[in-house]
């Protein structure tokens, strides 16, 4: 996506971290504007070390791209579904939307699976579901495209330990934005 004069963001939540932009401290519920060069940082892998603990979401910006980037680890042992992230998507114009996700996912047992779905306003069947056995890092990631009417909805990550050992599920994003509905200019 390419970005075109300044961008105009608005930060929800830093939930026990400290956002930076060249040395700038971001706070929550406040709105910047930022450079080209600065918000294509956001849009890379390395964005995580702009933030010092902690998750985020940016909740508006002029692209029309809104994220939810959780880098901490989350344990568990359970064999349910346990949420990782959810982002909330206020969709002010009916039209198609393409959702996309990453996350690590990895077991304590080598023996042992890791599951990780996504899904779309807590429905079945899920946009996507995939699991991975053993102590080994696997990236799950993936995108797909939706017509949404206006309205609010949710994009959920979840994770659970298969059958056994410790599943953890870290490097956690979810992002959406409209592909053909026109994004209205702050």
């Amino acid at each position: 996506m390419s970005h075109l004069g300044a961008q105009r963001v608005t930060i929800k939540n830093i939930s026990g971290g400290v956002l930076t932009v060249k040395g700038q401290r971001l706070q929550v519920n406040e709105e910047y504007t930022l450079t080209p060069e600065e918000v294509s940082l956001w849009d890379t892998e390395d964005f995580g070390a702009l933030i010092d603990g902690g998750d985020l979401e940016v909740v508006r910006n002029t692209s029309g791209r809104f994220w939810k980037k959780s880098v901490s680890d989350s344990d568990t042992t359970s064999t349910s579904w346990q949420r990782k992230m959810r982002l909330n998507m206020d969709i002010t114009a009916s039209g198609t939307y393409r959702m996309g996700w990453t996350a690590n996912i990895t077991n304590s047992a080598n023996n042992q699976e890791t599951a990780c779905r996504i899904q779309l306003d807590d429905a079945t069947p899920n946009f996507d579901m995939q699991q991975h056995k053993g102590k080994n890092i696997s990236c799950v990631s993936g995108f797909h495209y939706k017509i949404l009417s206006s309205g609010t909805h949710t994009l959920d990550m979840d994770w659970k330990a298969v059958a056994g050992g410790t599943a953890t599920i870290d490097k956690a994003r979810l992002e959406y934005w409209a592909e053909s509905v026109d994004v209205e200019e702050l």
